[in-house]
């Protein structure tokens, strides 16, 4: 199977790991793009300490989100992190807060793109579902991250 990142879902007793990201402000699952070779697994894995400090010895590949954003398809690979996690919550540049949200504080908080794919999480061994449920908000504040990292990049670099 082909897909563009790979997310890694870790839950304790402390509810459920979100990192805040600093192009678009979006609390989002911790995950991102899957580097040439790389199998998505180890993907998660990574992207998991990259954003958060939290280190994930196994997962298990849980389901594949589908998105479609603007008309622009992607397929992301969803894991679970199981057993014993290491590492203490640190923020990156990417995601300068990271947090575990209890269930009450997902339910008022989240998207209800975000609170689908959990309660598919809880429902399934192995899901597949589309996240028809993107808010536009969303959308458009995706764009507006993507606009906002490429002004940054022409003043640092100089017109």
């Amino acid at each position: 199977m082909n897909f563009k990142a790979a997310l890694c879902v870790v839950k304790t007793e402390n509810g459920i790991l979100f990192c805040k990201r600093e192009d678009n402000g979006l609390w989002v699952i911790p995950g991102g793009g899957i580097e040439k070779d790389e199998k998505p697994e180890k993907a998660a894995i990574r992207e998991l300490e990259e954003e958060t400090g939290i280190i994930a010895k196994n997962v298990k590949f849980k389901g594949i989100w589908n998105f479609d954003l603007l008309g622009k398809k992607s397929r992301h690979a969803v894991f679970e992190a199981l057993g014993e996690i290491k590492g203490e919550l640190r923020p990156s540049w990417e995601t300068p807060k990271v947090k575990f949200f209890s269930d009450e504080e997902i339910n008022k908080k989240m998207p209800k793109y975000i609170q689908t794919l959990l309660k598919q999480l809880e429902k399934e061994d192995f899901f597949e579902i589309d996240a028809s449920g993107f808010e536009w908000w969303v959308a458009g504040r995706f764009i507006f991250g993507k606009l906002k990292k490429k002004i940054r990049s022409l003043l640092v670099r100089g017109f």
